[in-house]
């Protein structure tokens, strides 16, 4: 009976995994800038036989579209329906890793009153987490395709993070402090592994919550911003383009009207019901708020950080070194996971990348490679290794320092912007020498 049940669960598992890839590869073809029309839930292509039911059968649909290769290429459909093969057997694996107590260290210690409350978190780790993969896989494969990723993509998965922590306080990733009378699990705070404040449950708390989602809206907005004209004329190009005004008088030659876009006015909705979201959870208070705030200053340290060295190597480079879609996708991990996971993943992203990255290197020629796969890569890296990663490491290092901790993150960017700077300056001049 066991047997059996174990089959059906599995069964159900891997369905339910193969429905989450068909969701994968649909949110690659439509949610990217180059919206194709590979996906089965796409528009039929000119020339193509119409699909039908069968051709939307994750998996499956994939070996009948077979016929569409003449117009997509000899090997368009293999990808997508590894992606769905794949996506099955994962879910499936990660419930298991999840129900036997991964991100805790295992149930074995779990006492028999405790069952039932440790079982409800962990559904609901296993729920989100695996919401916030299927986020992640959907960004790795659009930037790998178009080196970009959108906000389609990211911003929802921020705004989810942000609901499911003040829905599930118990969403947030697990401490374990194991004493003579068993373990005492907790939710990772802001002040982890440092005793919670309360600090964040007064105006200025909420003040800053608010100052972090207006920056965040703000930031999302268009702009053009140079240096090339001179400070004054940035700041005016910057402010003149965030909130574009219509023209007073009409321009022949513009067959664009200039004015707020659709995308502004979204932007606008988003901030007006965050902010609403925000003060209503502060005045509830308790747990919730302490959850929320946690996962908003996440928010802004993932984004922050990426944003800062977004700049610096720009500057030290002369060219971009990352684009606004790493920002905004470190700002959804951060967010997810909290600002300590964050500097884990920002920390381990290179070592993910540098294989890959010397392959492309020496295959191709190619210098410029997408950085938000390895940072999606480094998120699941730090989810899996979550329990050993904090409590043999971590927690007793690098975040027990406190603010010393903001120092050391300050004095590394320096010296980052310091090498690039002095790297570019070697590069450029090998290459004049050269020319």
């Amino acid at each position: 009976m066991l047997d059996l049940q174990f089959v059906l669960v599995n069964l159900v598992l891997m369905l339910l995994g193969s429905i989450a890839g068909a969701a994968i590869n649909y949110g690659i073809y439509r949610c990217g800038f180059n919206k194709r029309l590979i996906s089965p839930w796409s528009s039929v292509p000119e020339a193509c036989v119409p699909r039908n039911w069968l051709d939307r059968i994750p998996i499956f649909g994939w070996l009948r579209l077979r016929r569409e290769s003449h117009i997509f290429g000899r090997a368009f459909w293999i990808r997508p329906m590894l992606i769905e093969m794949v996506s099955a057997l994962a879910l499936a694996w990660i419930y298991h890793l999840y129900m036997n107590g991964l991100l805790i260290g295992g149930t074995e210690r779990v006492t028999r009153p405790e069952q039932q409350v440790v079982s409800m978190w962990l559904w609901t780790w296993f729920i989100f987490h695996s919401v916030v993969m299927l986020l992640l896989a959907i960004a790795t494969f659009i930037d790998f395709d178009e080196q970009t990723i959108p906000d389609w993509v990211t911003i929802p998965g921020t705004l989810f993070s942000l609901a499911v922590a003040a829905s599930f306080p118990a969403s947030r990733l697990p401490v374990v402090d194991t004493g003579i009378a068993g373990r005492e699990i907790t939710a990772l705070h802001f002040n982890s592994p440092l005793p919670l404040t309360d600090w964040h449950h007064s105006i200025n708390g909420l003040a800053v919550a608010l100052t972090i989602a207006t920056i965040w809206c703000v930031a999302l907005l268009p702009t053009f911003n140079t240096l090339r004209w001179g400070l004054l004329a940035a700041v005016k190009f910057y402010f003149a383009t965030l909130f574009p005004r219509p023209r007073r008088k009409p321009n022949p030659l513009r067959v664009r009207e200039r004015g707020l876009t659709v995308y502004h006015r979204m932007i606008g909705v988003v901030w007006i019901f965050l902010l609403a979201g925000l003060v209503l959870v502060w005045g509830l208070g308790e747990a919730r708020w302490d959850a929320l705030f946690s996962s908003i200053l996440g928010l802004a340290f993932g984004a922050g950080l990426t944003w800062v060295v977004r700049i610096i190597a720009g500057q030290a480079l002369g060219v971009e070194a990352m684009g606004f879609g790493d920002v905004t996708l470190m700002g959804m991990i951060g967010a997810a996971l909290g600002w300590q996971s964050a500097l884990l993943v920002f920390a381990f992203a290179p070592f993910a990348s540098i294989l890959v990255a010397l392959a492309i290197l020496i295959s191709t020629g190619e210098q410029r490679i997408a950085f938000g796969p390895y940072l999606c890569i480094a998120a699941v890296f730090v989810l899996f290794s979550w329990h050993s990663l904090w409590h043999d490491w971590a927690a007793d290092g690098i975040f027990s320092l406190g603010s010393v901790l903001l120092i050391i993150v300050g004095g590394a960017l320096f010296l980052m912007g310091v090498l690039l700077f002095v790297w570019g300056s070697i590069k450029a001049r090998l290459f004049r020498d050269a020319a």
